[in-house]
């Protein structure tokens, strides 16, 4: 992949001060089908972060969500690693109880919950991170 999944939505962070990357192409859509014009791209797995990509996230708060497992782990590291010299990096948490953003979304059932949810996980996470 030469650049994130729906890389265009970057011009929308930009506008915003923020994106949400998602390890996977599902889940950045499973987030698109939540929240039709919100700024979020996807990125093929833990290692697929390219250090090329980097300048495009300058200055954006990153709400980085990664998979409930050792990939999930890796990737969040990764692009923890990458970005937090250009970027103030949040890493938003899928509940224990499921694999992944996709997956969280499915077991919900509801779109509208899921939004709900996602909404809180990143409000929780900004809270951590501050202190």
């Amino acid at each position: 992949m030469r650049c994130p999944y729906e890389a265009d939505r970057l011009e929308w962070a930009h506008e915003a001060g923020w994106v949400i990357m998602t390890e996977g192409v599902s889940d950045a859509t499973t987030v698109i089908s939540a929240f039709e014009k919100v700024p979020v791209v996807g990125v093929p797995g833990a290692g697929s972060f390219k250090a090329e990509w980097v300048r495009a996230f300058t200055g954006l708060s990153a709400f980085v969500v990664g998979d409930n497992d050792t990939s999930g782990v890796n990737f969040r590291s990764a692009v923890e690693s990458l970005l937090s010299s250009v970027a103030r990096v949040t890493h938003v948490m899928v509940p224990e109880a499921f694999s992944d953003v996709t997956e969280w979304q499915v077991q919900l059932g509801d779109p509208n919950v899921f939004a709900e949810r996602f909404n809180e996980a990143c409000g929780r996470a900004v809270d951590s991170s501050r202190g």
